[in-house]
């Protein structure tokens, strides 16, 4: 039977993948390439976004870095724009990014708190409102990357656990929507 991405087929799809630049979202964004959709790397970091986008345009993918910062809906907003822009559409929406610090609940802060929960939760509603603007015209399917955290929680990460949970019921009523 093989692996689901040997079934696929993505050629003339455009797919963005947020936190593309590293991890999971690297492995997403090669693996989306290797079935011949055009990725967008959006991505803050500014050397793996490149790097990124290098590798796979060397191993002869249609990939594109663009600076994202996935805590600011104007930066989630110019990165959809410029997608649209450059390819004319967007298919699929991976919400890859994220990212937390373990600390026990009584001493994270209130700051601390919502960094976790803006980078993971809050992302993932911006990019997919953004992302659907472009797929209501057209179709598209949006991925959220959730976690077990998020279902049964974690020593040390009530904010990580706090945002993952949101993730997957923020999926249940985009979905439902």
């Amino acid at each position: 039977m093989g692996l689901i991405r040997d079934r696929l087929e993505m050629s003339g799809r455009v797919a963005v993948v947020t936190g593309g630049g590293r991890g999971i979202g690297r492995g997403i964004a090669e693996a989306l390439c290797e079935v011949g959709a055009a990725v967008v790397i959006a991505e803050l970091d500014e050397e793996l976004g490149p790097a990124a986008e290098l590798e796979l345009s060397e191993a002869g993918h249609a990939a594109r870095w663009v600076r994202t910062n996935v805590r600011d809906g104007e930066s989630i907003e110019a990165m959809m724009a410029e997608t649209i822009s450059r390819h004319g559409r967007v298919d699929v929406l991976v919400n890859n990014a994220g990212g937390m610090f373990r600390a026990p609940a009584l001493d994270i802060s209130e700051r601390g708190f919502l960094a976790v929960v803006n980078q993971n939760l809050t992302s993932t509603f911006l990019a997919s409102r953004a992302a659907a603007k472009a797929m209501a015209r057209q179709g598209g399917s949006i991925v959220n990357i959730a976690s077990i955290a998020g279902m049964v929680g974690h020593l040390d990460s009530v904010h990580y656990a706090s945002a993952k949970a949101g993730i997957i019921g923020l999926t249940r009523s985009l979905a439902a929507e």
